[in-house]
């Protein structure tokens, strides 16, 4: 089994490079916002584009506390369906073969397709350990609707987006 590996890098903190053990691939993913209250740690195949249109405009908005962290976090196995429905263009014994073992020789095209499976704990260990990260579930937006609107004291809707 390949073993994925993430750095944060950037003076915000705002990209992570992540690797393939022993290989000589790496991809970047730009997943934090270095403005306004909303830090959203946008989990590749976890509403990112959805919250990415949400987000951005609010980027502006003033907010009633300090700055904001949260992700959104998804069943792993639905995540990996999800994945899987996303790169029709391959097939599944290709991709399960690359699951096994680093697919060396591939175009960057694919390999930037193939972090999507990149796990979620990746993506948020270093938040975990340097600030408060709220966790919401995909299954039930509506706290961190309700969340948002009340830091900005206004409603808003959660776009769906690649449904």
């Amino acid at each position: 089994m390949i073993e994925f590996q993430g750095t944060l890098i950037g003076t915000q903190k705002n990209k992570i490079q992540l690797t393939i053990k022993d290989s000589d691939f790496s991809s970047l993913h730009r997943y934090t916002f270095p403005k306004g209250p909303f830090r959203f740690v946008s989990i590749m195949k976890n509403a990112s584009t959805s919250f990415d249109e949400l987000v951005r405009p609010l980027l502006w908005d003033k907010s009633k506390d300090e700055q904001f962290w949260f992700t959104i976090v998804r069943d792993p196995i639905e995540r990996f369906f999800s994945t899987m429905n996303y790169l029709p263009h391959y097939s599944v014994d290709y991709l399960g073969n690359c699951l096994r073992q680093y697919p060396a020789g591939t175009s960057k095209e694919f390999m930037d397709d193939f972090m999507h499976f990149t796990p979620q704990r990746i993506m948020t260990n270093w938040f975990e350990s340097h600030i408060d990260l709220k966790f919401y579930s995909i299954k039930n937006l509506e706290p961190l609707r309700k969340e948002i609107q009340n830091r900005l004291s206004k409603k808003i809707k959660i776009p769906h987006l690649n449904a």
